[in-house]
């Protein structure tokens, strides 16, 4: 958890806590810290991600999110600045407070600068989401889908990095591993049309270049049979695909790739420093799993970037309609007698 940045956060509106009181902070919220210790960025220049490293771990020897090996190609590594964290004892049961913006959020409750239930507005949809019936059979099962669109949104390496690692740590927490749900976040300046489709495709039906390869490269251009060979993402994660016979495919209204989930993003939406506006989907295989993670990740960026207007997106699926996300509030019954006895309190 990056301390600078959640100390902004916090003390927005006025000062209510120091550095030096984050560890005693987050203990009395409940939130173990394991350590607090400064860390040296790295960039890669393959694909963006910003890789955080210890001391004693030294320079990454491959990005993790695309696979690039430094070690064959040292000058897509590049130094990135430090920054002091905090190393957090973390429950997946939790996967609103992963994120500084949630973290963030949790922590002004707690310390009275903003009480009560937060609500967010969301804009009516412009775009939808047209969802192929076959992504319901058991030779190509991922069926669900939720998206929404983030605009005016405003891009630094600390955001980037943030966006991604909140992603990285959903897909832990609520995808199980991506199998359950996982997230695709793209630049929406760089699609077309007003209805994207969510389709199965078959392994050799089209090609696109995946996150990662340089579109330059005659070559890169792989069908996503061949992604699934040939990129270590899509290595990594074939066996999620294992035994299907058509592959999901999100594409938008011209019929450009978005992504192949849960495998990769083309690299023709790669998010940038000089993306303002946003496209987010979850697909998955569990309809809870994906809505709450879409929820989690529009409403951590509101946090971090308050100027951003949330916009949903309608998805047009074989068994009805429906809009995304879906932030109303809702009730829950709660047993004062269990509360008590849970707290130790008469």
């Amino acid at each position: 958890m990056p301390i600078d940045l959640l100390l902004r956060l916090v003390n927005a509106e006025r000062q209510v806590v120091t550095a030096e009181q984050i560890p005693d902070t987050l203990h009395d919220m409940g939130v173990e810290v394991d350590e607090l210790t400064t860390t040296q960025q790295y960039r890669c220049g393959v694909c963006g991600k910003v890789l955080e490293r210890t001391e004693a771990q030294g320079a990454p020897l491959a990005c993790s999110n695309c696979g690039a090996d430094f070690r064959e190609r040292a000058e897509m590594l590049s130094e990135a600045g430090t920054m002091r964290v905090a190393r957090l004892d973390m429950l997946a049961v939790r996967p609103d407070i992963f994120d500084p913006g949630g973290m963030a959020r949790y922590m002004r409750g707690f310390l009275g600068v903003r009480e009560g239930l937060i609500e967010y507005d969301v804009d009516p949809p412009t775009l939808s989401v047209e969802v192929d019936p076959r992504l319901s059979n058991d030779d190509s099962y991922r069926p669900f889908i939720a998206c929404a669109v983030l605009r005016n949104v405003s891009l630094d390496d600390e955001t980037i990095k943030t966006l991604m690692n909140l992603q990285e740590d959903l897909h832990w927490a609520l995808g199980r591993n991506r199998k359950l749900a996982s997230i695709g976040v793209y630049d929406l300046g760089t699609l077309r049309g007003e209805t994207f489709h969510y389709d199965a495709v078959e392994p050799d039906e089209l090609r696109f270049v995946p996150l990662g390869f340089d579109p330059a490269d005659p070559a890169a251009a792989i069908t996503p049979a061949q992604i699934l060979e040939q990129h270590k993402t899509g290595r990594e994660f074939a066996h999620l695909l294992a035994g299907f016979t058509h592959y999901p495919l999100l594409r938008d209204g011209e019929g450009a790739v978005l992504s192949m989930p849960p495998i990769i993003n083309s690299e023709a939406t790669r998010v940038t420093q000089r993306s303002t506006d946003l496209f987010c989907d979850v697909t998955g295989t569990s309809p809870r799993a994906v809505d709450r993670a879409l929820n989690i990740l529009v409403t951590g960026l509101k946090e971090l970037r308050p100027q951003i207007t949330i916009q949903a997106v309608r998805i047009i699926a074989p068994d009805g309609e429906r809009v995304t996300p879906d932030l109303r509030t809702t009730e829950m019954a709660l047993s004062v007698r269990q509360a008590c006895e849970t707290i130790g309190v008469d």
